[in-house]
């Protein structure tokens, strides 16, 4: 459908493919050439800045490049889904659209209900309206001269068949396929062979214009292909050319920076290392490097003329604080004697003072233990008086525990008797209780035998039977009585016993007691006597504690007195020991100075020595 535009468009990119290779040699060989030329006097910053804008301007060409193929290629695609697509689509909706009419045609001939032959005509004409549409839309379309002949063909090729259509719409009105065609058969063979003429001769068309829409696409499709390796061609050949040029700047500019920089960074090598001898740098570089090198020479002309400075200043330095370490190792020594004969002093003062303070705090130590000595001597007196006091008390309260202690035995004992005599009354009673058990079991044997007799009796015994019964009652009633008392006496034959076991043992202990009072009496007779033998010595403790306090006292003083003075003599001494060792230190700290100096000097020298300035 559009090859004539297609051709317009594939001879404007072919004629871009060549003047592309045209313009980077133009640029390889002409400006690049010029550019690296020119940017030798340049700054380094303004060579870089140059190499990376070559290197942008490159890859804008090749990105430029892809994107106008990747445009052409999409246009060509576009071309391919909006013209031969949508021609074939339209040409296959034109040949459905025909088979449909074909199909209704020969159904509203074998209709023979009239009512449905009327109903085919709203969809015939809805058929023959988009049949209409689509040739008029493909005739829109249409572009080459070969594809509007084939069109116009085909609108002719279906007026014919819309006739052929409606004479067939007519004939069917007539005939009832049913009943059969009678008069109208040979008209209705030549309409039917009619159509069909004008049907193949519509698809002849059709089938022209599918094909000049597939070969069309197929068309497209190679110059699309074409176009594509191209392309990559195009592509390949930019990259390649922008490769070469940045290979080229790289080299440029390694030559004209790297250069340089390496031999400024041996030089720098060697200074580090300590050799200054090496002669000057040579540039041509009037940029950065350039001023860099200069520099470089500059400050290693200076270094060694520094180097050279410092080695003689460092000699005689070292000369002259040699001098003054042996004058001030000479007063440190002799100020050491002086100190060390002070410092023997003043700790013999300081020996002498903490003794006197110590002596001074043990005899006040001693006064104080004297002192409470006499005092807890007096209060243990008095506790011991106390104590004798209160032993007395005890003796007699064990005394009258004793007394005690006998009155409970002899009421213990008393209290046996009684228990016994208590047992034995309780046998007496249990032996009565059980006569009485006898005489009821006799007298309810008697109520039996009455009881028989008055049955015999008959009439005349009941009076006699119910006195029977009365006495029964009874008998049972003393026996019930009997067992109960005998049981109670034998509960309290057994608490007897118990209790006169229990009377034996506290009797018992009672006796123990009284043995370990006797014992504690005897103690506290012993506490007593020794109570008042403490109380004598220590009364004469104290007194001898409070002649000992005093004389304690006077040896204090005299202490006092001593320390006093030991201590004056340990300041004296304390304070010429601190001046002579505040003197020591000012020379030791000359001496270290001088001898740090003298250190200094020979390790400036030897920092010097490694320094090779001819």
């Amino acid at each position: 459908m559009h090859n004539i535009k297609f051709s317009k468009r594939r001879n404007w990119i072919q004629q871009r493919n060549k003047e592309w290779p045209g313009f980077f040699k133009a640029v390889f060989n002409g400006n690049a050439g010029r550019v690296m030329a020119k940017a030798k006097p340049f700054t380094v910053r303004k060579k870089l800045l140059g190499s990376f804008l070559i290197t942008i301007v490159l890859s804008a060409i090749v990105g430029f490049t892809g994107l106008v193929n990747m445009s052409s290629m999409q246009k060509l695609t576009g071309e391919i889904t909006n013209s031969s697509l949508q021609g074939i689509n339209t040409i296959n909706k034109i040949n459905l659209l025909a088979q449909q009419m074909l199909a209704l045609q020969a159904t509203m001939i074998m209709e023979p209900n009239e009512d449905n032959k009327k109903q085919f005509i709203p969809q015939s004409g809805a058929i023959f309206k988009q049949i209409d549409d689509n040739l008029l839309l493909y005739s829109q379309k249409a572009q080459s001269d070969e594809e509007r002949l084939h069109v116009g063909q085909l609108k002719a090729k279906w007026s014919s068949y819309k006739d052929v259509y409606s004479d067939s719409f007519i004939m069917a009105t007539r005939v009832n396929f049913v009943e059969g065609a009678g008069a109208y058969a040979d008209q209705i063979s030549k309409m039917l062979k009619k159509s069909k003429e004008a049907y193949e001769s519509m698809q002849q068309e059709i089938d022209a214009l599918g094909k000049l829409n597939y070969d069309g696409a197929v068309t497209l499709s190679e110059n699309s292909e074409g176009l594509y390796y191209s392309a990559v061609r195009n592509t390949g050949i930019a990259v390649s050319l922008a490769v070469i040029l940045s290979i080229g700047l790289a080299l440029l500019l390694s030559a004209n920076i790297a250069e340089p920089v390496r031999q400024v960074s041996g030089t720098l090598q060697k200074i580090a290392e300590g050799d200054l001898s090496s002669s000057a740098i040579n540039v041509k570089n009037r940029d950065e490097i350039g001023l860099l090198v200069h520099s470089l020479n500059r400050m290693t002309l200076n270094l060694r003329d520094t180097i050279k400075q410092i080695r003689d200043t460092s000699d005689t330095v070292a000369g002259s604080s040699n001098q003054l370490l042996e004058h001030c190792e000479r007063n440190v020594q002799a100020a050491g004697e002086v100190k060390q004969s002070i410092e023997s002093v003043a700790a013999g003062a300081s020996d002498q003072m903490l003794g006197a303070e110590q002596t001074s705090v043990a005899i006040d130590q001693i006064i104080d233990g004297l002192r409470k000595i006499a005092d807890s001597t007096v209060e243990v007196s008095s506790m011991a008086a106390e104590a004798s006091l209160q032993a007395r008390k005890g003796d007699s309260s064990v005394q009258n525990v004793v007394h005690v202690m006998h009155n409970i035995s002899e009421a213990v004992v008393d209290g046996e008797k009684g228990i016994r005599k208590l047992e034995e009354h309780s046998r007496d009673i249990g032996n009565i209780v059980n006569l009485i058990g006898d005489l009821s079991q006799q007298t309810n044997l008697l109520a039996l035998n009455a009881a028989i007799e008055s049955a015999r009796a008959g009439e005349y015994g009941r009076g006699f039977a119910v006195v029977a019964q009365e006495v029964k009652k009874l008998s049972e009633q003393s026996a019930n009585a009997v067992k109960h008392i005998g049981a109670m006496i034998k509960q309290i034959q057994t608490d007897t016993h118990q209790v006169a076991i229990t009377m034996k043992q506290g009797l018992g202990e009672v006796d123990k007691g009284l043995e370990s009072i006797g014992q504690v009496e005897v103690s506290f007779a012993n506490i007593v006597s020794s109570a008042e033998d403490v109380n004598r010595s220590i009364q004469g403790a104290a007194t001898a504690a409070q002649v000992l306090a005093a004389s304690s006292i006077q040896v204090s003083v005299t202490i006092e007195e001593m320390n006093t003075i030991a201590h004056r003599s340990a300041s004296s001494a304390t304070a010429v020991a601190a001046t002579t060792g505040r003197q020591l230190d000012s020379l030791n700290g000359m001496a270290g100075s001088a001898h740090s100096l003298s250190s200094i000097s020979q390790n400036l020298r030897q920092s010097v020595n490694h320094f090779k300035v001819n």
